[in-house]
């Protein structure tokens, strides 16, 4: 008998009415907003990695470029700017019997000389020495630049003003990405630091 009376106290909710217009718009509006919401994440998150490996593919080559040119100018030790602007922008021009006649200015992309241009090259067809102050410039994909005359400060640690200053040549590398470029940096000393 208490069973029946329990059956009896809990309500019964059967509705004989169904969903309205309104509702089932309302309904599907929030599903849409919620499905294009996760959508443009998902859409976004994909263009991110995409994005990613693109720059990180951009800056192995550039590490590899730089690692190769700053290898090469540490292997021929340049006594000074004057060596390395004789190598790097001078091209020699010899007479039929092997006597030197004169130094033209050039660029490492015309000096037959330059062998370390030779194996950038090898590693990228399209590597392109810069010239201009606007280095990174658009036209090139991969290209570096060179400043023969740099001076880094060597500073104690801690203090402001250089205890040194040390002269060489700054290598500039850089890669094109969609979105610019990726730029990288580097120092070699001259072995003569008069």
């Amino acid at each position: 008998m208490n069973d029946k009376k329990m059956r009896k106290k809990i309500p019964k909710f059967r509705s004989k009415k169904g969903m309205s217009l309104v509702e089932l718009i309302v309904g599907v509006a929030i599903m849409a907003m919620a499905i294009s919401s996760a959508a443009g994440a998902i859409v976004t998150g994909y263009k991110t990695t995409i994005d990613n490996a693109v720059r990180n593919e951009a800056a192995a080559k550039c590490a590899s470029l730089n690692e190769v040119i700053m290898k090469g100018i540490k292997n021929c030790e340049f006594e000074d700017k004057d060596a390395a602007d004789s190598y790097f922008f001078k091209k020699p021009v010899y007479d039929a019997s092997g006597n030197l006649v004169r130094n033209d200015n050039t660029t490492p992309n015309d000096n037959d000389n330059d062998s370390i241009m030779k194996v950038g090259k090898e590693l990228f067809s399209d590597l392109y020495y810069c010239t201009s102050a606007d280095f990174p410039v658009d036209e090139y994909d991969i290209q570096y630049q060179l400043d023969i005359n740099a001076v880094e400060d060597l500073n104690a640690q801690g203090e402001a003003a250089p205890i040194h200053q040390m002269k060489g040549i700054k290598i500039r590398t850089a890669v094109n990405v969609p979105d610019g470029y990726v730029e990288i940096t580097s120092f070699v000393p001259y072995v003569n630091q008069d």
